[in-house]
């Protein structure tokens, strides 16, 4: 399996017989949930806003009689996003879009028939699917980027970037450490305190260490005191296999050790949340998979007979209010982020004479045909603060 760079022909993308499993997932729960590819509002330029307000703090008033009042406005604050544009363009030769029944070398018309019977089609569904990922991972992990010319493309701001005010990090600060590319071994200026299976990150990295960056979980393989190397798993830091770096680390490398997602850091988010307002109107928990079995233990419960299988906690009530839980495969790992989906929503740059997502034929000069997906999606959010984010959790743990 790959992908074909260019055209596609009956050698680069040659055909079998029997059943089509597709294995790539193609769930996108908090794009379905804003209403999917054709929830968006309108949206006449790149960068499109919207404003908050507050108002001042609840007290007391102690006015005399016959006073005059105090004339006292509010004023609001602007919030911004921008589209990202997705494009994708699929060129399909003559000779592989109306081959159908040219099979690779090895088939053999026993084993089954060819499911697929225009290949324009078939690859247009994927790019779909793939449109509608990619759509998911930026409005969850994007990092908002608006450029001054042409030469960069526009990045929309995703939630686990726009959410700042209510973030839980669970965080341990382990301090500074540096690499060594000879035995790619981890040096801190004192006592670690890592035993071999824990889970870091690096906070702020410098420059060399090829091979390790920030956000990324890695698993410590004692060696001394003052000194570990690292595994890309945990089940390779417990078997012992180290991840090599090509090169010195130079500057500030500081490391941060990850901690298991306990009861009390979902209790302080939401406490947190509802401190700096959150209406809690539709929150709706997202995480990834360990997270979701995480969050069943903590709040499930040992079921009367064991005959019962697993407990799968899809809603959970807190003192602050019920939310759904929802399992998302573009959720760092590490992170678990609160949504309230009231206030979420899609907005789109439609094309004049074509719309907001659409596919179109493209310019060629050769036997094939071309076309190609395009569209500009972005996030409203809101206000940040009505969301909230845990970073630091632990993403495996030993049995």
């Amino acid at each position: 399996m790959g992908a074909v760079s260019g055209v596609s022909t009956t050698y680069n993308l040659v055909n079998y017989l029997g059943t089509l499993f597709k294995v790539t997932p193609d769930d996108t729960p908090l794009v379905t949930m804003m209403g999917g590819l054709r929830g968006w509002a309108p949206v006449n330029s790149k960068i499109f806003t919207w404003q908050t307000v507050d108002n001042t703090a609840a007290a007391q008033p102690a006015i005399v009689e016959a006073a005059d009042p105090d004339y006292y406005e509010r004023t609001r604050s602007e919030v911004s996003n921008c589209t990202q544009i997705f494009q994708y363009g699929v060129k399909i030769g003559y000779s592989q879009w109306g081959a159908t029944d040219q099979l690779s070398s090895t088939a053999q018309t026993i084993l089954g028939t060819q499911p697929i019977g225009n290949e324009l089609t078939f690859q247009k569904m994927l790019t779909l699917e793939r449109c509608k990922r990619d759509l998911e991972y930026s409005c969850i992990r994007g990092a908002y980027q608006y450029p001054t010319d042409n030469n960069t493309g526009r990045k929309m701001q995703g939630l686990e970037n726009a959410i700042s005010t209510n973030s839980v990090s669970l965080f341990t600060t382990i301090g500074t450490v540096t690499g060594a590319n000879a035995g790619d071994l981890w040096t801190h200026g004192d006592a670690h305190g890592l035993v071999t299976g824990d889970e870091v990150q690096f906070s702020a990295v410098g420059t060399g260490g090829t091979g390790f960056a920030v956000d990324t979980p890695y698993w410590v393989i004692y060696v001394g005191s003052a000194t570990f190397t690292l595994a890309s798993s945990l089940a390779n830091a417990l078997a012992g296999t180290i991840k090599t770096m090509s090169a010195d680390t130079v500057g500030t490398w500081t490391l941060v050790k990850s901690a298991k997602l306990a009861k009390g850091d979902v209790n302080k988010l939401l406490r947190t949340m509802y401190d700096a307002g959150a209406p809690f109107r539709q929150p709706v928990i997202f995480c990834n998979s360990f997270n979701k079995q995480v969050i069943s233990d903590i709040y499930g419960y040992a079921p009367d007979s064991r005959n019962v299988g697993g407990v799968n906690i899809n809603q959970i009530e807190t003192d602050i209010g019920n939310l759904g839980i929802v399992i998302d495969r573009h959720i760092p790992a590490s992170k678990l982020i609160v949504a309230d989906m009231s206030i979420l929503r899609l907005r789109a740059m439609p094309i004049p004479e074509r719309g907001v997502l659409f596919f179109e034929e493209t310019a060629k000069t050769g036997a094939y045909t071309s076309e190609q997906l395009y569209g500009e999606l972005g996030l409203e959010y809101g206000y940040e603060a009505w969301h909230g984010i845990i970073k630091g959790s632990t993403t495996d743990e030993q049995s």
